[in-house]
């Protein structure tokens, strides 16, 4: 049997699972200076945690967009969510856990918040369920209160995270983790791919290699992509 539903839930719900994404994304950068005093990083080492954010998006966002277009998005969105969020949790207990298989309490911290920030690539998820479901004449309003909404989390994260747990970022990261997981429930009991079973079928048939190099090879998907890099650099 059918969910019933309606396009604005389904943009609601996009929009809150990547504004939690983007605040488990950037909730690292919040707690930097409060890490880096705990392990006595040096200037180099505080480089590589903060950039170590942005190690896995490059990689893994054109693998989020298929795996929507695939298994829809609402599936990939529970994917990201449940893995990055218990990545979070396990990052919380870093001091027991990394002695406990072999590795400093610092090695623990630093790998599993790289996986953490694989969070970012809930960007382009979204983005194709909004697509899913919006029609031509509405698609720029909505890809617009997805994207705006979901990109405050970076913000929220540093603006609000240390105002609210001080120097405890162990706490932080458990919280962030078990509302990641509440997400993920609402969205796979309430998550639809698109508003025909024709045009998800359409989305995943089209989910190919062939098809992805067609698209990467326009020159406007080429110009796009670069200045989406100047954007994004900036």
């Amino acid at each position: 049997m059918a969910i019933k539903t309606h396009k604005v839930e389904q943009l609601i719900m996009a929009a809150v699972a990547f504004f939690w994404c983007f605040l488990l994304w950037f909730s690292s950068a919040a707690f930097v200076p409060t890490i880096a005093s705990q392990f006595d990083l040096s200037v180099k080492g505080v480089a590589l945690l903060a950039s170590s954010a942005i190690w896995t998006a490059p990689i893994a966002r054109p693998l989020a967009g298929w795996a929507a277009d695939k298994f829809g998005a609402p599936r990939a969105f529970v994917l990201i969510l449940v893995t990055c969020g218990g990545f979070s949790i396990l990052s919380a207990h870093a001091a027991t856990l990394g002695p406990a298989i072999g590795v400093s309490e610092y090695q623990f911290l630093f790998w599993t918040r790289v996986i953490v920030a694989t969070a970012g690539i809930s960007f382009v998820v979204g983005i194709q369920h909004v697509a899913q479901w919006f029609e031509s004449e509405e698609m720029g309003t909505a890809q617009g209160l997805y994207a705006g909404t979901g990109n405050v989390g970076a913000g929220v994260g540093a603006l609000l995270l240390p105002r609210i747990y001080g120097l405890d970022y162990q706490t932080a990261f458990t919280h962030l983790g078990i509302v990641a997981f509440v997400i993920a429930a609402w969205i796979l009991i309430r998550g639809v791919s698109a508003k025909s079973v024709e045009q998800a079928a359409m989305a995943k048939k089209t989910a190919t290699f062939r098809d992805t190099a067609f698209v990467w090879t326009r020159h406007a998907a080429i110009a796009l992509m670069f200045a989406y890099a100047m954007c994004f650099g900036l």
